[in-house]
């Protein structure tokens, strides 16, 4: 390569390449090139392709062949022949007919048709690899974290849900007792889904006593859940829910008592 490299260098044709073949066993050879840009002069062509010889001199591989290509200078070996011998050296390749730039090296593998070697491919994917795995495990624990979460907090949601349901349930004799089982002289009006009586609790609080119609198609697990969920509704403008009752056919819904006619009334006129 030192001999090869030299007659490029030295090259006055305006070729700037050489070729050599050394024998360095009875039957087997090695076989060489250089070439530079045609424009170098003889010192830059030489200091070119000294360094990129100096990568095969100080590589910790022993490679069966290899090639340097720099933005102005190229270099490779062989145990095979790789150029045409009968024109003296290979055409040249592709990054020496561009323009000067930035500079590139390219270092073959043993097959000796180029590539990175094996630590470097071993020490960009090992990592890229570790980082796709944690990446996977994070997504995974959070995702059921999540979802853990979102359950108890169902539960937690349908345990309170009960616990306002059960706490809201009158039973129907203290309701007959409130409305005097519901006397048309206690019949405050009726709407589109029953007649609404005034009634007293025991505990002396006025109610209005919404009697939903026994036609009604809605279930009974259905109607426990709207009494719970009108129950958390809290505003100065809504009457408030005081309970229910649910025996039977009868759908009771107790609200506290307004004195003054509901809304209804006052906007459109109406009994309620």
């Amino acid at each position: 390569m030192n001999d090869v490299s030299n007659r490029a260098s030295s090259d006055h044709t305006g070729k700037k390449f050489a070729t050599a073949k050394a024998n360095y066993a009875s039957l087997n050879s090695v076989y060489g090139l250089a070439q530079c840009m045609p424009y170098m002069s003889d010192s830059e062509c030489a200091a070119c392709l000294w360094s990129s010889i100096s990568v095969f001199l100080y590589s910790s591989e022993a490679r069966q062949g290899a090639n340097i290509i720099l933005h102005q200078c190229y270099v490779r070996y062989e145990t095979y022949l790789f150029y045409n011998a009968s024109f003296g050296a290979a055409p040249p390749p592709p990054s020496l007919v561009q323009a000067p730039s930035a500079n590139r090296t390219h270092v073959a593998g043993d097959s000796g048709n180029g590539g990175v070697s094996s630590q470097v491919i071993t020490a960009i994917v090992v990592p890229i690899g570790i980082v796709i795995l944690l990446f996977i495990a994070s997504f995974c624990f959070l995702t059921r974290r999540a979802k853990k979460k979102n359950n108890c907090n169902k539960e937690n949601n349908v345990g309170d849900d009960i616990s306002i349901v059960q706490s809201l349930q009158y039973d129907l004799s203290t309701i007959q007792a409130a409305t005097n089982n519901f006397s048309d002289d206690k019949k405050l009006g009726e709407g589109g889904f029953g007649p609404v009586y005034k009634g007293l609790l025991p505990d002396g609080q006025e109610v209005a006593v919404k009697r939903l119609s026994r036609t009604s198609p809605q279930g009974a697990q259905e109607f426990k859940t709207e009494v719970g969920l009108v129950a958390k509704l809290h505003h100065r403008n809504l009457i408030k829910i005081r309970g229910f009752c649910l025996e039977g056919e009868e759908k009771i819904l107790i609200y506290e008592f307004a004195p003054n006619k509901s809304l209804d009334y006052i906007l459109f006129g109406l009994t309620f």
